[in-house]
């Protein structure tokens, strides 16, 4: 008796330990989406900008221009390195988690936030160059 006890202490213990990643999965998965779809929207706006910069009037300073399409270009590659990123793990992370071994819910979360870093400074260096001269 005492043996099925303990079997079943254990069991509720793993289960509580899932439902902690569980809510650890989805707050990453809600923060990855906001990243994605922010950078998603500065890059739309820097594609639009790139349309109103050609028809503005050729009297503007050249160290202008150049500043603003080299910080154009380098929010762009920020902002597609961090939807690139964020399309991958809410893809792969979740699908891990769901139909892997035993322990795959725990590597899933591992793997989110040793991610976590990487994106947030694509995410900093596309709002950061994107405010610089747009």
């Amino acid at each position: 008796m005492l043996k099925a006890e303990q079997g079943l202490l254990a069991q509720n213990t793993n289960q509580q330990l899932l439902k902690i990643r569980q809510s650890e999965l989805d707050y990453f998965s809600s923060v990855f989406n906001g990243y994605a779809f922010q950078a998603a929207l500065v890059a739309g706006s820097i594609t639009n900008g790139f349309e109103q910069v050609l028809t503005q009037p050729a009297d503007i300073p050249r160290w202008l221009k150049s500043g603003y399409w080299i910080t154009s270009a380098i929010a762009m590659v920020f902002s597609i390195h961090c939807l690139a990123c964020t399309s991958f793990i809410m893809i792969y992370a979740p699908g891990l988690a769901l139909r892997g071994p035993l322990g795959s819910m725990t590597r899933a979360v591992k793997g989110m936030i040793l991610e976590h870093q990487q994106i947030f400074i694509s995410y900093v260096g596309t709002v950061v160059s994107f405010g610089k001269y747009s």
